[in-house]
């Protein structure tokens, strides 16, 4: 029996190598001179059929404070393409029903709003397109800024929540939480619960619950914590006042702690820090099929004009006259997809999911920007934070002009293919049939849709006897036959 074994080398490269079962366990079969031997007890895992298998998968989170989105739609995109994100929960996002997400947002993330009907405020949860979700509309309450969305999978069911209080006001907004949670808890007591958001609960240590004196909205929030059994997983100061006070306004609340680590700080878009995490689950990743693109400039003309000659003179010597015409189609577009794929060049395309305004030197400010934010962190000196926030108004500017000057290119580009392409990605929302829910089953698949919606549409629908007998009969009118005379037109 024969497998495959890596063997590091003096290179650094990864060698195949064939193993076979010896007395003393799997050893591999005449190692090169550069090449160490290795032996094991255990024989290498096979991998039928060149699957690869994707049975856990972990989820890139974002909980972050925009304090007004539209101006910063460059920084966020940029944020979320750096570091993978797949679930984003924002809060503050300052817009309203004028403002379409496509406007604003990645046409690669399914976006969830919550506006606040006045200025400023606001929620929202952008989740990956290809990560199969739903909106909760069962767990929204009235006048309170808290949006749910569930990711289906069959061992267990994720639901994202976002959340925001305004500073100013009194404990309604945590008592409407609390409703919210209560009736999370009854219809979906297994699932596990990931809220984040903008809870504005200053003085609060959640490193030490057992403080001396708490105030009635610290009390609040921590029995919310308790009742429901949710852990806060962000220790660390999210927001630091200009007067050099620090507090821990953005949390991050989990039904399951052991599911949810990695929770870090990064140089975030508005004066609050966004806070990364990662969660440990499993979830139905629905992959886009790779596009075939023919590159027609790239023929050589006399060899494919010779075989499309070859192809119609065997077509016309293989007897047409004797077959349908729908089997001459046939047989034709047969030999004209025969000769496109194998004398047209292909390319695979699987979707731009990058920014090409994001260039090289943007990315070394970036993380010029990240080092000083890193710093300034640790130290928490306050000669590092003047020198790391002007850094980061540069490095916005620069990410504002870089995605300015693209616009711009694709605007002024003599191929309007690019041109009407851009256009059509920000008129309007993407649409399309969205998860479906059937007798408490989850309905991802666009097959599985199809049918479902088709079964509904047939239900709907009168079946009429076919007996003609049973056909309601309509009477002649009262009126007699006219019958025409001569006439003449002029």
């Amino acid at each position: 029996m024969t497998g495959q074994w890596t063997c590091v080398a003096k290179t650094k490269k990864l060698v195949p190598l064939k193993l076979r079962r010896t007395n003393k366990g799997w050893s591999c079969v005449k190692p090169g001179p550069q090449m160490k031997t290795r032996t094991t007890s255990h024989p290498p895992k096979q991998n039928p059929g060149g699957i690869k298998a994707h049975n856990k998968r972990s989820l890139n989170i974002v909980n972050i404070n925009c304090n007004g989105i539209r101006g910063k739609a460059p920084q966020f995109e940029l944020l979320l393409i750096q570091q993978q994100i797949d679930i984003a929960i924002g809060s503050e996002s300052k817009l309203n029903s004028d403002i379409h997400s496509s406007e604003i947002f990645s046409s690669n993330y399914r976006i969830f709003r919550k506006d606040r009907t006045a200025g400023g405020g606001g929620v929202f949860i952008a989740v990956k397109d290809n990560i199969p979700c739903f909106e909760r509309y069962d767990l929204l309450v009235d006048n309170t800024e808290l949006l749910w969305c569930q990711i289906t999978h069959q061992a267990q069911d994720i639901i994202i929540g976002a959340f925001y209080r305004q500073p100013n006001i009194s404990l309604d907004a945590l008592l409407n939480l609390d409703i919210s949670l209560t009736t999370l808890r009854n219809s979906s007591p297994t699932a596990c619960i990931v809220l984040g958001g903008d809870f504005n609960v200053p003085g609060l240590d959640w490193r030490d619950g057992h403080l001396a004196h708490r105030n009635q909205l610290q009390e609040k929030i921590i029995d919310i914590s308790n009742d429901h059994l949710l852990t806060q997983k962000v220790l660390f100061n999210t927001r630091r006042h200009q007067n050099g006070t620090e507090n821990t306004l953005d949390l991050l609340f989990t039904s399951h702690p052991s599911l949810v680590h990695s929770v870090r700080p990064h140089p975030g878009i508005s004066d609050h820090s966004a806070v990364l995490a990662t969660v440990n689950t499993k979830v139905n990743i629905s992959n886009k099929p790779t596009r075939r693109i023919p590159q027609w400039k790239n023929i050589d003309e006399d060899k494919f004009r010779r075989a499309a000659m070859e192809n119609l003179h065997g077509f016309t010597e293989s007897n047409p006259q004797t077959r349908t015409v729908d089997q001459n189609w046939k047989h034709f577009v047969k030999l004209l997809n025969t000769l496109v794929n194998s004398h047209v060049p292909h390319k695979n395309f699987t979707g731009n999911r990058g920014a090409p305004w994001f260039t090289t030197s943007l990315k070394k400010k970036v993380r010029k920007r990240e080092k000083l934010y890193i710093r300034a962190k640790l130290s928490g000196r306050e000669d590092h934070w003047d020198q790391f926030t002007a850094y980061q108004n540069t490095v916005n500017k620069a990410i504002r002009r870089s995605k300015r000057n693209h616009i711009g290119e694709i605007v002024n580009t003599s191929q309007p293919k690019k041109f009407w392409r851009f256009i059509r990605s920000r008129r309007k929302d993407k649409t399309g049939v969205p998860v479906l829910k059937v007798n408490n089953n989850i309905i991802t698949n666009d097959r599985d849709k199809a049918t479902t919606l088709s079964t509904q549409f047939q239900s709907v629908f009168t079946r009429e006897d076919p007996d003609p007998s049973k056909l309601p009969k309509i009477n002649h009118p009262p009126y007699g036959e006219m019958a025409l005379k001569n006439y003449s037109t002029t």
